[in-house]
């Protein structure tokens, strides 16, 4: 019985561990989401901001040409609008640190929820164990105890032995 006792316990240990195993997947793919999201909306804004500051200065450069009478205006013009304009989001350094950083983070999350599955194979496999375990201790219990009674049961049809 201490056996079977023993084995309960155990399946109720590595229950637990399934239980948080999973609640912790879930955390984790609810984190990857988040950071993904905050991945694609920090490079989708800056390329898209950069590339809207950057028409709206090629449309003022455009309609300067076109719109001023001066002889030097190319070279003026050239002087303000040479190498300003804004770069892309690979290009910037703070944006790019941060792209490499949520990518980073990404790759850690996807590497600890890979071990994380693991570790829940491996708990599942040892509660379906267990309970294979149990249901062999519990028959082994009931066949011990179906003997006990047999063995009882033929002691007392047999009476006492006595000598003819």
């Amino acid at each position: 019985m201490s056996t079977l006792s023993s084995l309960q316990s155990d399946l109720a240990y590595w229950n637990n561990r399934v239980d948080a195993l999973k609640i912790e997947i879930e955390s984790l793919k609810k984190r990857k989401t988040d950071v993904g999201n905050v991945k694609n909306i920090l490079v989708s804004i800056a390329g898209s901001d950069s590339s809207m500051v950057n028409g709206q200065m090629q449309t003022a450069k455009s309609n300067l040409l076109f719109g001023i009478d001066y002889s030097n205006k190319n070279a003026l013009l050239h002087s303000i609008f040479e190498a300003k304009e804004e770069q892309p989001a690979t290009a910037d350094a703070d944006v790019s640190f941060a792209d490499h950083n949520l990518k980073q983070e990404l790759d850690n999350i996807e590497n600890k929820l890979c071990d994380l599955n693991n570790d829940l194979n491996t708990a599942t496999q040892k509660v379906s164990s267990i309970k294979s375990a149990i249901a062999a201790e519990e028959r082994r219990i009931r066949e011990a105890e179906e003997a006990r009674r047999r063995a009882a049961a033929e002691a007392a049809n047999q009476g006492p032995y006595t000598i003819p």
